[in-house]
């Protein structure tokens, strides 16, 4: 029978610490670049998350705007691009 890894208990703490030592790593260089300290990282990733999502909301809304204005008008995007080519 053939094993990857050696499951002793005193083996699995020690790839656990090395886990944990290099996640700490990370997270210190990460708090380092943006110049937040370690503890505020999970409250900004939080605020960074739902900032995007506004944004993309946002954006998904401008998106539906512009559709529902080039319907009524019927008229394209390329008709446009092609009238500001003509017309800049």
């Amino acid at each position: 029978m053939c094993c990857w890894v050696d499951s002793t208990p005193n083996k699995i703490i020690i790839i656990i610490f090395l886990i944990e030592k290099a996640a700490n790593e990370q997270m210190s260089a990460l708090s380092d670049n943006l110049r937040i300290p370690v503890d505020q990282l999970p409250n900004h990733i939080i605020q960074e998350e739902l900032e995007s999502d506004k944004v993309e909301g946002e954006t998904e809304d401008a998106k539906l705007k512009e559709h529902q204005v080039l319907q009524h008008y019927n008229v394209t995007m390329n008709a446009l691009e092609e009238l500001e080519e003509i017309n800049p």
